[in-house]
């Protein structure tokens, strides 16, 4: 329970407000429609979001056989909420799986069957087919290569080999696949490629010099609004299209992009980095005791 409170924390505490906040734009402005066809727009999809279902796989097996079946979408100019759902439902199966059958813990059999039937499906669909050809996939490999780069590789005294070995192996077939299938990076291969570079590129670079201490704080201020950015950047960028129609298209873009980084901004600093917040409300309005974030570390680090 505290690893799911912490969870819906981490992801809620800032969707919410810009769900909320993306609907009120599309609705004061006639931005057109976005995304495919499908109810991405009105009350029925914002509670379709709000429920993270959009893209949910039964209606999209059903939508492949009848055009006109009820299919919920990401609110139209927010089309990168379709991730939204794949990462929340991937935390709730890890989660039933760790913590239900891996540590005994006891889980409400009635919650666990509603979440296991919401969720499951999610992460099947999503491994063999849906948007980014295997999302939950990649979410799988990179976990584990995570755990195998924390465990044995990061302790290895040749690390430094094995990463550089890496590294020069998921580039050099990052570029292949690439000029193969003209850089499609929701094709899995790539995925996996970028997965496999980025952990030998850490393990190159892990103990060497650190960056300057300026550099660093950037890195780290940019990294702590990334989420922020995610959920809002597209809505912005359409409506600065909207607005600015008749300056040249780069100039539009570098607006967007700037205005973009300012909205997020103002969302992590109202929103966001309160989720730690939150989720200790969260838990202790569900009569937990203090103690079990420390069960809920020790699990995940197993």
């Amino acid at each position: 329970m505290p690893y799911m409170i912490d969870r819906f924390a981490r992801v809620f505490t800032a969707y919410i407000p810009v769900l909320a906040l993306v609907a009120a734009v599309n609705s004061m402005i006639d931005l057109g429609l976005w995304g495919q066809s499908g109810a991405s727009t009105g009350l029925v999809a914002f509670l379709g979001n709000l429920l993270l279902l959009q893209n949910y796989p039964a209606f999209q097996a059903l939508h492949r056989f009848v055009t006109d079946a009820f299919y919920i979408r990401p609110y139209n100019t927010a089309e990168p909420f379709w991730t939204i759902p794949i990462e929340f439902w991937i935390y709730v199966v890890f989660g039933l799986y760790l913590f239900g059958l891996v540590m005994r813990e006891r889980i409400g059999l009635l919650l666990s069957i509603i979440l296991a039937l919401v969720a499951v499906p999610v992460v099947i669909w999503n491994a063999a087919a849906g948007g980014g050809n295997g999302l939950s996939l990649v979410w799988l490999a990179g976990a584990v290569a995570a755990y195998v780069w924390a465990g044995p590789w990061h302790r290895s005294p040749h690390k430094l080999q094995i990463g550089a070995t890496v590294l020069v192996t998921a580039l050099t077939c990052l570029l292949g696949r690439g000029f193969k299938i003209d850089w499609n990076f929701q094709d899995l291969g790539m995925a996996l490629c970028v997965t496999l570079a980025v952990l030998g590129g850490i393990s190159v670079t892990d103990g060497m010099r650190p960056l300057p201490q300026m550099l660093r704080s950037a890195c780290t201020l940019v990294a702590s609004y990334s989420y922020s950015l995610y959920l809002v950047h597209n809505t912005v960028l359409v409506v600065a299209r909207h607005l600015l129609p008749n300056l040249p298209r780069t100039t539009v873009f570098l607006a967007a992009l700037a205005a973009s980084h300012v909205v997020a901004f103002l969302v992590y600093v109202l929103f966001e980095r309160h989720y730690r917040h939150v989720g200790a409300w969260l838990k202790q309005k569900a009569g937990l005791r203090k103690g079990t974030e420390l069960a809920t570390d020790k699990a995940v680090r197993l």
